[in-house]
């Protein structure tokens, strides 16, 4: 599998390189000065090898396009409408802030459920811990080393195992295409969590749309482009079909239409960008109304688990306390 550098290290290379380029300072030279920074080594390599490419004639996003998957087929749009245009500097920029967007994004996320996680956590490491600490008060510390030995082996096997094995099957019915579709299929059904992942989706779908239309890129190839940056092979497929009906001049807001994914607020949006020529910006505001939204939802998904997980763990607790004074008072009785 061809590497990709994260997110974060792309958007900070990309904008130093925009900041030098704009200075005035080549290409070679901006790229060369990637170089010396710290860098996972695969990544660095390439900047050495588009440094001595670039100093030979040739463009950067040709030489992107050579590095299969270390970048995104968006970013080497984006580069090459830079190149074309003569706005190599705007472009730079324009990615690392497309970049940082996408980070924030995932960031929200992660921050948003991070609660959840640790309650969830705490759901299945309480148990093991209070019989351990339950044995090395009463019997002996070597005792609450077993138990807590045997516990984490019975989750082993419990649950640790069949997670393998599905995981396992999961990555092999999801390197197929038809595999991976209906898996985003699937996602889209699950109650609440269906409905964040196709907002996130549209919104990374319009974020992408808008940096792209605004690069002069046209349109049926915004949308495709766009399409495969939505993050769901499901939605992604319905995007594509609208690419061939806006070739035939139909408007994109009426090509989307056809499909799963007219919400009624981008819709507008997009129409009144088509009517005013600010496509861009029209998408980049309906990108944004997504992203708040789905923040919304995520935190409110968030706030629902805590205190079902929290009930669960006072069952837990209950029972495990009224198991331990039956067993002490069935033993103080013999």
């Amino acid at each position: 599998m061809a590497y990709r550098a994260p997110l974060r290290e792309q958007a900070y290379a990309f904008r130093e390189l925009a900041t030098l380029v704009s200075a005035g300072i080549t290409l070679k030279q901006a790229l060369d000065h990637q170089v010396t920074r710290p860098m996972a080594p695969p990544f660095r390599a390439f900047f050495r090898r588009a440094s001595d490419r670039v100093g030979k004639g040739e463009k950067l996003s040709v030489i992107m396009r050579d590095h299969a998957g270390m970048f995104s087929d968006i970013t080497v749009a984006l580069i090459e409408a830079g190149e074309q245009s003569g706005r190599l500097d705007k472009m730079l920029t324009d990615i690392a802030e497309y970049l940082e967007r996408e980070v924030e994004l995932r960031n929200m996320i992660s921050r948003e459920t991070f609660y959840a996680k640790i309650l969830v956590s705490a759901v299945l490491l309480i148990p093991a811990a209070a019989r351990a600490i339950i044995a090395w008060l009463t019997e002996s510390a070597w005792r609450a080393v077993v138990i807590l030995f045997q516990t984490l082996m019975v989750y082993l096997l419990i649950g640790g195992l069949p997670l393998l094995a599905f995981y396992l099957i999961y990555r092999r019915f999801a390197a197929s295409q038809t595999g991976r579709n209906l898996i985003d299929q699937v996602k889209l059904a699950i109650p609440v969590l269906g409905v964040i992942i196709q907002q996130v989706a549209l919104a990374k779908f319009c974020r992408a749309f808008a940096a792209l239309y605004e690069a002069g890129i046209s349109v049926p190839d915004c949308v495709r482009l766009s399409a495969d940056a939505c993050g769901n092979r499901h939605l992604a497929s319905q995007f594509h079909a609208a690419a061939p009906v806006v070739e035939q001049g139909i408007p994109l807001s009426e090509a989307l239409g056809y499909t799963r994914l007219s919400n009624s607020l981008v819709m507008r949006l997009l129409e009144t960008g088509e009517q005013t020529g600010n496509v861009d910006t029209m998408m980049d505001k309906a990108a944004q109304h997504l992203e708040d939204e789905s923040r919304t939802r995520i935190h409110r998904a968030a706030v629902m688990i805590v205190p079902v997980v929290i009930i669960i763990m006072g069952i837990i607790v209950g029972i495990m306390i009224a198991r331990f004074y039956l067993g002490f008072y069935m033993g103080m009785m013999d």
